[in-house]
């Protein structure tokens, strides 16, 4: 009876050792995963246990160079003829997070590749030809046709209408780049606890007038001495609305101005390097948007006390030229690469006509964008 009893007394402790056992080896195991994991489950933000590198989506790796998202927003004010398009273009094909009314990163790639198979279907093989670009079409053709009963094809991803825009949301955009009036921009002074850069492109106003003139048919009559009539019947669609300079007193958007002249230069110099470069770089194919402007048949290059009065009437009559004037030269100018100071020794960069010059700004080409 003793014997039998110390039999089962054996059996059911080896029973109990193996359990203990694997219950410990369990444990081990259980531990061992977790250190080893990602991110600690009890403590997510504790890097002590791991030597695993996590994926910092602020401080992205790209091609080589360290790119940095930004704290805030940035935004385009796309001013008609001061070359938007291109710019808009040219950003959203290489860039990462663009949202604009002339495309969006997301799908500017192929929309890029229609409009080039296009020009090539066409003969206009050179990247500064592709006059046909708007008879493009896909899905956002027709889905605003069919919501607008548009009679013409002038929307498509290369030309977003702006309630797909609104509908998308401008929630993962690192830069917006719109023509709109300026009330758009106020939605972005409350926007995710966020600030924003807003960027003002800035021409010579006679220049700019001319180029409207080209665009919309219309002849400057340098004869009419009421030249603001005739300064009014060029102004096309936007020039007085999409900027106001209510956007200058909003605490959350910070608005800057630099000289036109340096779209395709300074700018690019000083905004590609706060954006995240696609994996994949492309050629831009150039969309024009005015016919061929023919600069030796405007009077007004002949008439240097007309063009001072023009001048001066478009900077007190339009907000966009008046702000323009303020601020290219000053600490709000992008691109002034000298001290600011309160003097008027900064003629080059001031719209107003002086007494003894005429104004400084030149046009960027004769082949304006839009």
């Amino acid at each position: 009876m003793a014997a039998l009893l110390k039999k089962h007394i054996a059996i059911l402790s080896f029973i109990f050792g193996v359990s203990i056992s694997t219950i410990l080896t369990s444990w081990s195991l259980v531990k061992q995963q977790k250190d080893d994991c990602l991110i600690d489950i009890d403590n997510p933000t504790n890097d002590e246990n791991t030597n695993k590198e996590r994926i910092d989506y602020n401080n992205i790796k790209d091609g080589g160079l360290k790119y940095t998202r930004q704290t805030h927003i940035f935004g385009q004010v796309h001013m008609t003829k001061t070359g938007g398009t291109s710019l808009n273009g040219e950003l959203a094909l290489n860039y990462e997070r663009v949202c604009g009314h002339k495309g969006w990163s997301t799908d500017a790639y192929n929309t890029n590749e229609r409009v080039r198979k296009r020009a090539e279907k066409n003969k206009n093989r050179t990247r500064t030809n592709a006059k046909d670009w708007r008879k493009v079409r896909d899905s956002y053709t027709l889905a605003n046709k069919a919501r607008a009963k548009s009679r013409d094809n002038l929307f498509s991803r290369g030309r977003v209408p702006k309630w797909i825009g609104d509908e998308i949301g401008y929630h993962d955009c690192d830069y917006i780049i719109e023509e709109r009036p300026s009330e758009f921009w106020m939605q972005f002074n409350d926007f995710h606890n966020s600030t924003m850069e807003l960027h003002v492109p800035c021409r010579d106003p006679i220049s700019h007038l001319m180029s409207m003139c080209n665009h919309a048919g219309r002849s400057f009559n340098c004869t009419n001495p009421d030249y603001r009539t005739e300064a009014q019947r060029c102004f096309l669609a936007g020039v007085r609305s999409r900027f106001k300079k209510d956007l200058l007193n909003l605490e959350n958007i910070h608005v800057k101005c630099y000289d036109y002249k340096e779209q395709f230069k300074g700018y690019m110099e000083y905004i590609t390097p706060l954006l995240q470069k696609k994996r994949i770089q492309s050629e831009y194919v150039h969309r024009d948007s005015n016919s061929a402007r023919d600069k030796d048949s405007e009077c007004i290059w002949k008439e240097p006390d007309l063009q001072k009065k023009v001048a001066s009437f478009l900077v007190e009559d339009v907000e966009y030229y008046s702000f323009c004037d303020e601020c290219l030269g000053s600490a709000d100018d992008l691109l002034q690469k000298s001290d600011v100071s309160d003097s008027d020794d900064n003629d080059d960069y001031n719209a107003s006509p002086r007494d003894d010059e005429p104004p400084q700004w030149d046009s960027l080409s004769d082949d304006d964008s839009e």
